[in-house]
């Protein structure tokens, strides 16, 4: 990756925006501050308007998510067994408990964690 300055060198858009700014300062329209919170708000714009980037979730991360859902779902399941007096049919039943593989492999992290820790949006 090449540094400011040699951004600055090589590439003529890069160099007419630092010129501009810097021009900008020196007339005294904007301070180094004012600059800063520009590019900034810039960026959040830009953002908003296409918005947040998707990222493929690594298979260490969603096999770590499928051990705390199932970490998570064994202790409510234990809160609730305090309540309930549970019955061998319910200890051998499966059909309630998560499926741990590799289907989030290919959602977006956000989604991910938000679908599988139920959190607010």
């Amino acid at each position: 990756m090449k540094t400011p300055k040699e951004k600055y060198k090589n590439d003529p858009a890069y160099k007419n925006c630092v010129d501009m700014m810097e021009h900008m300062m020196h007339t005294a329209q904007f301070t180094p501050s004012e600059m800063r919170e520009m590019a900034v708000l810039a960026s959040i714009h830009h953002e908003m308007r296409y918005g947040v980037r998707h990222y493929t979730v690594p298979s260490n991360v969603s096999r770590a998510f499928d051990t705390l859902l199932k970490w998570r779902n064994e202790e409510i399941s234990d809160k609730e067994d305090e309540k309930q007096p549970t019955t061998s049919q319910d200890q051998n039943s499966t059909e309630d408990k998560p499926q741990v593989g590799l289907h989030l492999m290919n959602q977006p992290m956000a989604e991910v964690v938000h679908n599988k820790l139920e959190l607010p949006q």
